[in-house]
């Protein structure tokens, strides 16, 4: 509401939702995606994003006529699942890492299950605070924050903070030794 005006141009609660799942899907394939690419298997899965853009289209259409604009989006979600949720991991673990997806696909729907356990804790709790205001937003913005904190107990987590730290003190160092020649 703060940035759109009074919530003139603001979407529905649904549509909120259908677009977070849109883009939890489009982000958690993106290291798939990123290791496929680099890989270079271009060619194990070709007519994927083909079957993608046919069912997103079709599906898109016919639900716009009967949901409007989360018919759209549900599309997209659909098409993400039908093609390449499972295809994308199926070539890079057969093709590059040579093991079976299954374990991908375990560790995805523990993911799935966290995930939606902490943005539920985020919705319940944040709906204690009223809207209105810059400071109400930050409070929200805040708790939340401290919500996803709860996800550090994973080796995830822990790996990927340790690998940020040991690149800020190899830049910090850096700098240093550039500043002392």
């Amino acid at each position: 509401k703060i940035w759109t005006g009074g919530g003139v141009y603001l979407l529905n609660n649904s549509t909120i939702l259908i677009l977070c799942i849109s883009f939890y899907f489009t982000k958690m394939r993106a290291n798939v995606n990123l290791f496929k690419d680099c890989a270079g298997l271009f060619r194990q899965n070709k007519w994927q994003p083909v079957a993608e853009a046919v069912i997103n289209l079709s599906v898109s259409i016919i639900l716009a006529k009967f949901l409007g604009i989360n018919g759209v989006f549900i599309g997209t979600i659909i098409s993400t699942i039908v093609a390449p949720f499972w295809v994308e991991p199926k070539v890079l673990y057969k093709h590059y890492f040579n093991k079976n997806v299954w374990q991908y696909f375990k560790r995805y729907a523990i993911d799935v299950l966290i995930t939606i356990l902490v943005a539920s804790c985020c919705y319940f709790v944040c709906g204690f605070i009223p809207d209105g205001g810059l400071w109400l937003l930050v409070a929200k913005f805040a708790l939340c924050c401290s919500l996803i904190l709860s996800y550090c107990w994973t080796p995830e987590f822990k790996e990927t903070f340790a690998m940020a730290k040991n690149f800020l003190k190899n830049v910090f160092s850096k700098n240093k030794s550039n500043k002392n020649k």
